[in-house]
């Protein structure tokens, strides 16, 4: 039945064998076995999976042929796959069309089109989508703030970030570990150290933990910046809590031993640090 066909199906794509589900889609073609939503999405996937964009946009275009209609499902699975190409040409008639057949996006598509756009240089066109979903009541999801809030720091709009992030409690949404440490990060790039500090104090009064990479990307900006000693001090307070510095920190800290300037004593206990 069916759902047989459906499970093998899913089982080809899901071990990267399109080949082989493609044929089987074929095969229930010819069966006169009935494709259903899920058939397509199946196929549609592991199309996308394998970067073979045209043949699902083929295969979408099909499912209306054949009297299947396209669920949330269908287009989220075909949104991502373009964004991640980069054929962002495609990608916004399509969320449209997504709009006009009755479908309201939901966080997935909303996630997978911001972050495309973020990704692909259209930060620009980001925003003003997220304005216009914003106003549709379509962003209430803390993730969708943040997709944003990082694009804007990487590209140091920081200004705008901060206009966001002041916004999130209004709306009724609380920053969560990723939004705070996105922040931290676009404050220690343009050398706002001591802002950066103290949201890693208001993150700590609201009751949101720091992780392991908020206290290494807040270390290393200390570094970057010459500001040892209190470098060294919030590495003594994320060794405490059972963090350790990662790969670029340790990096920074092992140039760090080799400058004659720094206090013995301090050597020492940087060495200590390093090897656990």
């Amino acid at each position: 039945d069916i759902i047989t066909y459906n499970s093998l199906l899913d089982g080809y794509c899901l071990r990267g064998q399109i080949d082989e589900a493609s044929n089987l889609m074929d095969m229930m073609v010819r069966k006169g076995v009935q494709l259903d939503v899920v058939s397509f999405n199946t196929m549609i996937n592991g199309y996308c999976k394998c970067k073979y964009l045209d043949q699902a946009f083929n295969l979408f275009r099909e499912m209306t042929f054949r009297g299947v209609k396209p669920d949330v499902v269908t287009y989220n699975t075909l949104i991502d796959g373009l964004c991640k190409d980069g054929r962002l040409h495609q990608v916004l008639p399509l969320f449209d069309e997504m709009q006009a057949q009755g479908l309201c996006p939901d966080v997935v598509t909303c996630g997978s089109l911001l972050d495309g756009l973020c990704k692909n240089g259209q930060l620009n066109v980001a925003v003003a989508i997220f304005s216009e979903l914003e106003r549709k009541g379509l962003i209430s999801y803390i993730v969708l703030y943040n997709i944003l809030i990082g694009a804007m720091c990487e590209e140091g709009r920081l200004k705008d970030a901060a206009n966001i992030f002041s916004r999130l409690l209004s709306k009724g949404l609380q920053p969560n570990c990723k939004t705070y440490t996105t922040m931290i990060k676009g404050l220690c790039k343009k050398g706002k150290l001591t802002q950066a500090s103290q949201l890693l104090a208001k993150m700590e009064g609201h009751r949101c933990c720091p992780n392991e990479v908020t206290y290494n990307i807040l270390i290393r900006g200390f570094l970057c910046n010459n500001e040892v000693t209190q470098a060294l001090q919030l590495i003594e307070v994320m060794t405490g809590k059972g963090f350790s510095p990662d790969a670029d920190t340790t990096s920074l800290l092992l140039e760090l031993l080799s400058n004659e300037q720094i206090e013995k004593s301090a050597r020492e206990w940087l060495q200590n640090k390093v090897k656990h």
